[in-house]
């Protein structure tokens, strides 16, 4: 369950958020795929979004928030081992030509995004499909469990921050980097199906976002 990040830890920049948003909206919306974020790979890398086609088709989508985050990264070749097609995703701001010609391209903001440039089909080996097809199973089942019982993973917050629950559902968590106290009461029974405070807790930081 450590590997497990929450919704939203502030890890990313504000704007590799809003890419990251538009971009699963859009593929969920306009593609019929299902989205994962920050999902970690075989190999030792995460892939900031992976989205999976109704017919088991795997992308993998690298955001890239400024030239200089571009420039830096060395090992976004390393994600193309495991998807059928691999894209950069960029903010509206940033010149689409900082990118390699041959790589799919997609332009997004908080609410949409769209394919500047579709990526070539590189089908993945069937065992590597299958492996990574149970572990995406594997960690969506996580996640929502996570969702529906915020203790389970001995801390339902980021690195840093500190929680205390109560009876049928109150919880109050403190983030002392970002200057937050939080405190989301409800009566629930059983509380712990409801993920109230997952979601309580996403929209406060998505609200600083935007």
């Amino acid at each position: 369950m450590a590997e497990l990040p929450p919704i939203v830890d502030l890890r990313q920049s504000a704007t590799a958020l809003r890419v990251q948003r538009g971009v699963m909206r859009m593929l969920r919306e306009r593609h019929d795929m299902a989205c994962y974020a920050e999902v970690p790979l075989a190999n030792g890398r995460r892939a900031d979004v992976l989205a999976v086609g109704p017919k088991g088709e795997i992308w993998i989508i690298e955001i890239k928030s400024s030239a200089i985050d571009f420039q830096v990264d060395r090992k976004w070749h390393h994600y193309k081992d495991f998807c059928d097609r691999f894209f950069f995703a960029k903010p509206p701001d940033l010149d689409p030509g900082i990118f390699p010609q041959g790589e799919g391209l997609m332009v997004a903001d908080s609410h949409d995004a769209a394919i500047l440039r579709m990526a070539d089909e590189h089908p993945l080996p069937g065992a590597r499909r299958k492996a990574l097809t149970l572990k995406l199973a594997r960690l969506g089942a996580d996640r929502v469990h996570t969702l529906m019982d915020p203790g389970l993973a001995g801390t339902p917050c980021a690195p840093g921050e500190y929680w205390k629950d109560g009876g049928s559902g109150t919880l109050l968590w403190v983030d002392p980097k970002h200057e937050l106290v939080g405190t989301v009461c409800y009566q629930l029974d059983p509380f712990w199906i409801h993920p109230v405070f997952a979601t309580v807790k996403a929209l406060t930081y998505q609200a600083l976002l935007d």
